[in-house]
């Protein structure tokens, strides 16, 4: 029992000390002193774990996530609290759009059909 005890509090020094690291970070690029109160505290703490199953190299050379996934983290690769543009994907988002092109595709087809058709039997009400 007291090996389990010994992992489970390396674990929490762990993200202790990147909570610290963060902290200071962003104070640091920031130019103010963050408080027990503020409301970046919850993120800041979710990050720090989240950075240590993603990124932290036990003595088998995996990360905590590659153990329990079975495959090796992406990683955004920006600093906390940094800012980060984006565009916001259409609802559905790539499978929907793939699906949309693919009506479209159909019905173009198709009215092509039509019109061809319709070509054809006007040439032989002509004769």
């Amino acid at each position: 029992m007291g090996d389990v005890y010994k992992r489970r509090e390396r674990g929490v020094q762990s993200v202790q000390g990147g909570i610290r690291t963060m902290r200071s970070a962003e104070e640091e690029k920031w130019g103010v002193e963050l408080d027990t109160e503020h409301m970046v505290w919850p993120w800041l703490v979710e990050y720090a774990a989240y950075m240590l199953t993603r990124a932290e190299v036990g003595a088998d050379g995996k990360t905590a996530y590659e153990r329990s996934r079975g495959k090796v983290a992406k990683l955004a690769g920006v600093e906390f609290g940094e800012g980060v543009m984006w565009k916001r994907r259409r609802e559905g988002g790539r499978k929907k759009r793939k699906e949309e092109r693919r009506d479209e595709e159909k019905k173009r087809r198709e009215e092509k059909e039509k019109e061809e058709k319709s070509q054809k039997n006007s040439r032989f009400q002509r004769q």
